[in-house]
């Protein structure tokens, strides 16, 4: 899955990311690549779907 250029993204806990509902600002996130990971602070949350209905 990574290999195609997706990732993974978890929350503090570890659990998988699905929705921003589980979200809010200052909550920290790991997000996972092909190649390596990378830790992030979650600035803001924006439940909007987009043109594209995803």
């Amino acid at each position: 899955m990574l290999a195609r250029g997706y990732s993974l993204t978890t929350t503090a806990d570890e659990q998988v990311l699905r929705d921003v509902g589980a979200l809010a600002p200052g909550d920290l996130v790991r997000t996972r690549l092909e190649r390596g990971a990378f830790d992030a602070v979650v600035v803001s949350v924006d439940d909007r779907v987009d043109d594209r209905g995803s």
